[in-house]
This record gives structure tokens, C-alpha cells and sequence, in this order.
């Protein structure tokens, strides 16, 4: 009768393992934003060190005579405006194809990034995997008010979010 107990936790502990390590497991493969992985194509290099990356998102409500105009306001380089990161867009298409760089001010590898548009609103994401840097994310508005990107940068290593401002570097 003694064993009743200690049989009945053992009970417990294993059921409690079987429900709660898959959801433990389900949580960590967090992927920031709406970037799937298999939208990730290859990386290149631009010749000065940071690592380009083009990838694909769902951006179908750009139209192709809408695309030179959002080039227009995004292609550039964007500092933040706490410090000397930099943020680098040198091409877009209507598809969702972004080239990005990240400079500290040093260049960053970037994993991938994507941009979309939604209820009017432009966002890009923006994902890095290099040293220190192991799946930081920036999520980005673009406010046209004030021609700035807006919003989180997820540092990864602190595992803190940052309300985060870039300006267009003139």
C-alpha cells in the first residue's frame, strides 16, 4: 500500500512530461515577423563585406507601377538614431525581394529579410545571424510623416526588445 503514492507521482510526472515538453519545444522555433523559412534563397556578398540577402514575402497588393514610387522612399541607407547602426536597402521588386544590410559599423551577416505591404502600411523585417547577434530582429514601419522606419529590434543575445528609430542617412 505504501508504493501507491510514490506509483501515482511517477504517474504524474511522466503525463506532465509527455503534454508539456512538446509545447516546451513548439515555443522555441519562434520565427520573428511573417518570414517563413522557406522563403530564404541564398545569400550573396557585396563586395564590401555585408552579406545581401533576397528573399520573398507576401507583398501581391504592389502593384508593378506602384513599386518605383516605395523604391523611391525606402532604397537607401537608414542610421539609427541611437547610435551607428545602419540599415542598407539597395533593391526591391513587387514580389517581396529585398536586398539588406546591417552595418555596426562594422558589417552584420544578414539571415533575411522581407518587406509587405499591408492595410496601406509598409513594413520590412530584418533578421541577423552573425556573432552576437545569433536571430536579432528588427520589425520596421516605415512612418512617411517624418521619413523614418519605426518600431522593434529584438536583441537576441539579452533576449530584450527595443523600441527602435531610423532616420534616412543624407
Amino acid at each position: 500500500m505504501q508504493n501507491k503514492p510514490k506509483h501515482l507521482a511517477v504517474r504524474v510526472v511522466i503525463i506532465l512530461t509527455i503534454v508539456l515538453v512538446p509545447l516546451f519545444i513548439s515555443g522555441c522555433r519562434h520565427v520573428p515577423g511573417n518570414v517563413k523559412n522557406e522563403q530564404i534563397s541564398r545569400l550573396a556578398d557585396t563586395g564590401q563585406g555585408a552579406v545581401i540577402i533576397k528573399e520573398k514575402s507576401d507583398s501581391s497588393a504592389v502593384s508593378d507601377d506602384m513599386l518605383p514610387q516605395i523604391k523611391n522612399k525606402i532604397l537607401g541607407r537608414w542610421l539609427r538614431t541611437d547610435g551607428y547602426y545602419t540599415l542598407e536597402f539597395s533593391h526591391m521588386s513587387v514580389d517581396g525581394t529585398v536586398d539588406a544590410g546591417y552595418f555596426n559599423p562594422a558589417a552584420i551577416h544578414v539571415e533575411r529579410a522581407a518587406w509587405k505591404m499591408e492595410e496601406n502600411r509598409f513594413f520590412i523585417t530584418v533578421v541577423l545571424r552573425d556573432v552576437n547577434y545569433p536571430g536579432s530582429t528588427y520589425t520596421l514601419e516605415y512612418r512617411q510623416e517624418d521619413d523614418s522606419f519605426a518600431g522593434n529590434y529584438y536583441q537576441a543575445v539579452e533576449g530584450i526588445n527595443y523600441d527602435v528609430v531610423f532616420i534616412r542617412e543624407k
